[in-house]
């Protein structure tokens, strides 16, 4: 009707007729027509008291473009704070076409103090170059040093500057108050949905040895706070300030805490974790998105594990293989120890177990009791720090031997270059790859030449020749389906022949198929009718990293998952009568399986369709558990 100048008569129905039944749709359809009219109306709906229309004026103003920011600077002077929040979220947004002068006149005249620092980090960000970008000089750091001490500030309640820490510039000067305090007012408004894009990059302008103490000294003044406080700023700002040890502190017993303490202050050490990406923060991150016995952490941490490797254009496991940590080892495995006068040497046997060999290169059990003139001392320390590597690699290695054999499952492949960064780069990796037999594949799945991994990191046939991989190779561990049974046997006898034991069965794995009469089946009917003791058949699955289904009527838990994303296939178990979300048997003492399905999106495969090894990887589980079910009964 009124063609391209119905601005007038739509902004009367959306702010000022109150009893028209229909604004919000009306506003839908003006935000997702292609009338520039529609940016003056979504503007000012920002002034609603209709939550529904600031939220489709606000998604609608962030998609649309920098034409919009006329409309929103008058916002800025409104009465309620909640609209000059609002405006200030789209102009953040289109932080590359603000006028600077708007800016600071209405710096002048906000009351509210966190929207005045919000303002002030505009105008800072537009008064200078990105500050990742600027060199770590001493005139940068001079020069980003009084203009943060310019800035606005506001410090934490109950926060002692005397007692902290000095932070120091990278090229060595200690920051001023002004710039120091700067950097408090910044952290103190972190939080779970609060990032300082500023704080971040100022962190590459720091000197690295000097965050932590600042860190702890501002931790030390809150360790007797309240619990709310300590899932505050200060939490947060250990994604600034942190490092793998922080990670360390952060992730472990994370899974108990969120089970059987604080399940909110779990989840936000996760978020932590997620903003650090350190190396030893992605381990933390990886091990509980497979082995987190809470669904709801278990969640947060796949999440985590996604957002990051998307970052980097990785896939998760492809992210964690990258972030492993070395420990110290040289490539084959060993790493030297001054022990007081003796020179000692820890090595990865089988399975990463790290074995320590005097001087004459003999394994011992134990770090060995200090000689007369050692440092005893030193040598306690020691003792200690050789006492928590183990540790430590032994729950790495656990994370990587669990993802190598759900590659065997999900029939998973690496470009040459992937491999060759990965399993012959890193000590604990290639290890582990010793003890594997490999393959090359071709597009089609079918394999072209096994091979096993030497001492030196040369690749071996069957006939122990070298081998050599091409540039555009797959590489992926075999299975025994997927080889002769001739084949298999010159295979197992060489590994026996070199003391190779795989971290788990390979070569001698049970192997499961589809018999004639199941083919056109979508059903797997083998585990009918069989009763699994109910504790033992729920911590069966979460062990081996299925998903809990959503609980039902009553809160029971009928079915669980099982992604295998390289397949896009879904493994679905239904089960019943069900189990507790928190008890193992409220309902019942046992569980019998209901259904077994292999889904490709969301329609039931026929059991003759599905990969062979895939097939015969989830019968190997539902019989293990079976197994486990009559050893239980007798």
């Amino acid at each position: 009707i009124y063609g391209e100048s119905f601005e007038e008569p739509i902004l009367y129905h959306l702010t000022k007729d109150k009893e028209h039944v229909a604004p919000l749709e009306m506003l839908k359809w003006f935000a997702n027509s292609e009338y520039k009219s529609a940016l003056k109306p979504c503007a000012l709906c920002l002034d609603s008291d209709d939550s529904q229309l600031r939220k489709t004026s606000t998604e609608y103003l962030l998609r649309a473009d920098s034409n919009v920011l006329p409309f929103v600077y008058p916002l800025l002077q409104s009465q309620k704070a909640k609209t000059r929040a609002l405006a200030i979220d789209v102009l953040e947004h289109y932080s590359d076409s603000l006028d600077l002068e708007e800016l600071k006149q209405a710096l002048t005249k906000e009351r509210s103090k966190k929207l005045k620092a919000r303002l002030d980090n505009l105008i800072f960000e537009l008064s200078q170059p990105p500050i990742e970008t600027l060199e770590p000089t001493a005139k940068v750091h001079a020069d980003l040093d009084l203009r943060l001490a310019q800035q606005e500030k506001s410090l934490a309640k109950g926060l002692d500057t005397e007692k902290l820490t000095p932070l120091r510039w990278s090229s060595g000067a200690i920051l001023s108050e002004g710039a120091r305090d700067n950097i408090l007012t910044r952290m103190s408004q972190l939080g779970p949905k609060t990032k300082d894009e500023i704080l971040e990059a100022l962190r590459l302008h720091l000197q690295v040895d000097t965050m932590v103490p600042f860190l702890l000294s501002v931790e030390k003044q809150y360790a007797e706070d309240s619990h709310e406080r300590k899932l505050g700023w200060v939490l947060f700002s250990s994604a600034i300030f942190g490092d793998n040890e922080t990670a360390e502190r952060l992730g472990n017993k994370l899974d108990d805490e969120a089970r059987y303490g604080s399940s909110k202050s779990a989840f936000y050490r996760m978020e932590v974790l997620r903003r650090l990406a350190t190396p030893t923060a992605m381990i933390w991150i990886d091990r509980w998105a497979r082995k987190a016995r809470s669904k709801k952490l278990k969640e947060l941490a796949n999440k985590a594990l996604d957002d990051v490797a998307k970052q980097k254009g990785l896939t998760a496991d492809e992210l964690s293989e990258r972030v492993m940590v070395g420990f110290g080892f040289d490539i084959k495995g060993k790493k030297e120890l001054i022990y007081g006068s003796r020179l000692l040497t820890l090595a990865l046997s089988t399975g990463n177990h790290v074995q320590i060999c005097d001087e004459k290169g003999k394994v011992i059990k134990s770090m060995p009791s200090p000689r007369k003139d050692d440092d005893k001392e030193e040598c306690k320390k020691q003792k200690k720090e050789v006492s928590t590597l183990k540790k430590e690699v032994k729950r790495v290695t656990a994370s990587a031997i669990d993802r190598l054999e759900n590659a065997l499952l999900s029939s998973r492949r690496w470009r040459v270059s992937d491999f060759q960064e990965t399993y012959l780069s890193n000590p604990l990796l290639a290890n582990l790859a010793r003890h594997l037999l490999w393959a090359t594949y071709s597009e089609k799945g079918g394999i072209e030449r096994c091979f096993r991994v030497d001492v030196d990191l040369t690749l071996a046939d069957v006939h122990d020749e070298n081998l050599t991989l091409k540039e555009d190779d797959l590489v992926g561990l075999v299975h025994p389906l997927s080889i002769s049974e001739k084949l298999r046997k010159l295979w197992t006898d060489i590994f026996f022949d070199y003391e190779l034991i795989p971290p788990f069965a390979q070569l001698n794995r049970e192997i499961f198929t589809v018999t004639d009469e199941e083919s056109d089946y979508i059903e797997l009917q083998r585990f009918d009718n069989i009763d699994f003791p109910t504790g033992m058949f729920r911590g069966y699955f979460e062990r081996k990293n299925w998903v809990r289904g959503e609980p039902q009527d009553g809160g029971a838990i009928q079915w669980y998952t099982k992604p295998i994303k390289e397949a896009n296939i879904v493994v679905y178990i239904s089960f019943s009568p069900g189990h507790s979300v928190t008890h193992y048997d409220e309902w019942s003492a046992s569980q019998q399986m209901s259904t077994i399905r292999f889904l490709q999106d969301g329609e039931a495969l026929k059991l003759g369709q599905v990969n062979p090894v895939l097939f015969s990887e989830i019968v190997r589980e539902m019989n293990s558990l079976q197994k486990k079910a009559e050893q239980a009964e007798d």
